[in-house]
């Protein structure tokens, strides 16, 4: 080899070197940004951010690094014209590698404006009857993963008809995009089997977007209890004020959130779940995305965090 081969080889062999290693002898990371889409604000939505940032920054393995990306940050505001409008928006800003989404809407509007990037869906009641997965749960799309908590609604009436007399059960639910009362029709076929009445109703307010305390108002109020999904829609105030207009009415609030709910005045809640563990389970997932699995392949079934939370108040109102 002549000098001037091999003068040229190790430029190159130098050039190889600082563009794969930087002069602090750091290893190039490979850089994900994330989103964060939510129907509207929700009490528990800015909690959830913060430990899902921390978790998942604190679990990231060598050699990744994630940008939570002020532009990936949208909230609709309740309003879903301005829902699917964010979810086109998201699809044409390339800058955004993957986006966890909060609530109803945000994955439907996300799928159907076409976005292709990975969607970690959190905080969704009951994916396999809202329409996000199949029969076996495997969610719709390649690119999105869900949380099916399997038998939730069984086990949260269980608990309710274990800590009180139900004989006409209230079912209010923000209705989902693709199959509205297919919860509904669940709920009537555990009214056969313990024997309760479901009695249902409906509000929205002028935007068309449904709204509990007018469907509260609406409900038939001669029933022994009252199970509730998510609230959505309701800021922190709204949703104490809730919950205690249901305790003045005599009313037992069962909720299928967490500890979170309790604390804002549910009789009950069907899970010991704190939001940070529910984040957890999504960092996880979050991790296994960036490693290259296919969200789709990732599992679905992961049962709530075991455990039953109970109001005080409500307790000792009650008799129980």
């Amino acid at each position: 080899m002549s000098v001037t081969t091999r003068k040229t080889t190790l430029y190159l062999i130098l050039i190889a070197l600082f563009t794969f290693v930087p002069v602090h002898g750091q290893v190039i990371k490979t850089i994900w940004n994330i989103g964060f889409f939510e129907a509207g604000d929700y009490p528990s939505n800015s909690k959830f951010r913060e430990h899902f940032r921390d978790q998942l920054t604190a679990a990231l393995p060598e050699g990744y690094e994630v940008v939570f990306v002020p532009q990936g940050f949208k909230s609709a505001d309740w309003n879903r014209d301005s829902s699917r409008t964010m979810a086109a928006g998201l699809v044409a800003d390339r800058s955004v590698d993957l986006v966890v989404t909060m609530g109803p809407w945000t994955v439907e509007d996300l799928l159907e404006a076409g976005f292709d990037r990975p969607v970690v869906a959190a905080f969704r009641f009951d994916p396999m009857a809202e329409g996000l997965t199949d029969s076996l749960g495997r969610p719709i799309a390649d690119n999105l993963t869900v949380r099916i908590r399997p038998g939730k609604l069984e086990s949260d009436i269980r608990v309710l008809t274990s800590l009180t007399t139900v004989g006409r059960l209230g079912f209010l639910s923000f209705p989902s995009v693709y199959e509205p009362s297919l919860m509904l029709e669940k709920l009537r076929q555990l009214g056969k089997m313990y024997q309760f009445e479901v009695v249902t109703a409906e509000g929205y307010d002028n935007e068309g977007t449904y709204a509990f305390f007018k469907a509260y108002r609406e409900i038939d109020k001669n029933i022994d209890a009252l199970y509730l999904p998510p609230l959505w829609g309701c800021d922190a105030t709204k949703m104490r004020n809730f919950y205690a207009q249901a305790l003045h009415d005599g009313i037992a609030v069962m909720s299928s959130g967490g500890e979170y709910d309790v604390s804002q005045g549910a009789f009950a809640a069907g899970s010991g779940e704190s939001v940070r563990v529910t984040s957890a389970c999504h960092v996880w997932k979050v991790k296994r995305i960036i490693q290259g699995t296919v969200p789709a392949d990732l599992p679905t079934m992961v049962p709530d965090f075991a455990g039953v939370c109970v109001s005080e108040f409500a307790a000792s109102l009650f008799g129980i």
